[in-house]
């Protein structure tokens, strides 16, 4: 009997391991939906020329959701969401000069939110109040026409660069916690980002839907 009897300790002890882990630490997936605006079209006209601009940062973004529990139904959430952005600007000077600038990003937003939760039961409300820090990875081509020389003279450039922003945010939702230790999370997230750059909005809000353990 020694053998089952180790057998049946060390089953009993991973499966309430393995409980306890899920109580302080949550792991899943995270997708959103950009509720406001995800396009803007400027135009600027001035003594340097006019310059037509549009930007399309992609409504849907999706990445991995981490959770750690603390005491008081506190808890810190962070992750790693991925969204993609385009923009084109183009400047013309008379009939001289021409620039045509297109970029396209790939966003990596990482979160750090403290939350709480407000009920201990199955469906628990919750509200919480961070920051996020963005790194876009960006391709950059230039496309300039000069007609000042007979015939045209056309240059071309690409690169890359990274460029960073960070936003302050704060989020309100439901968990749902459902059989087999599945978690099931709408959550609706405001972020004011510190700057306008290349975004339609300074001001965002998107709703997620998180399914974890």
């Amino acid at each position: 009997m020694e053998i089952p009897q180790r057998i049946l300790c060390c089953l009993l002890f991973a499966f309430s391991s393995g409980i306890l882990f899920a109580q302080f630490f949550y792991a899943g997936v995270k997708g959103g939906v950009l509720l406001t605006s995800s396009t803007e079209t400027s135009r600027a006209a001035g003594r340097q020329g006019q310059t037509d601009t549009h930007l399309e940062l992609r409504r849907y973004s999706v990445g991995p959701s981490f959770e750690v529990a603390l005491p008081a139904r506190w808890r810190v959430e962070t992750g790693l969401l991925y969204r993609s952005f385009s923009a084109t600007q183009v400047s013309v000077l008379g009939d001289v000069l021409r620039t045509s600038t297109k970029l396209s990003d790939k966003r990596w937003e990482a979160p750090l939110v403290l939350r709480r939760e407000f009920s201990s039961g199955s469906a628990r409300p919750f509200a919480g109040a961070g920051g996020v820090w963005a790194r876009c990875l960006r391709d950059v081509s230039v496309l300039a026409t000069d007609n000042l020389s007979q015939p045209p003279i056309q240059t071309s450039g690409r690169w890359s660069e990274t460029d960073d922003l960070f936003g302050w945010t704060g989020s309100a939702g439901v968990r749902f916690r459902l059989a087999m230790g599945l978690k099931v999370t709408p959550e609706i997230r405001y972020t004011r980002w510190t700057a306008k750059r290349w975004l339609p909005s300074q001001n965002q809000v998107d709703l997620f839907l998180g399914i974890g353990f």
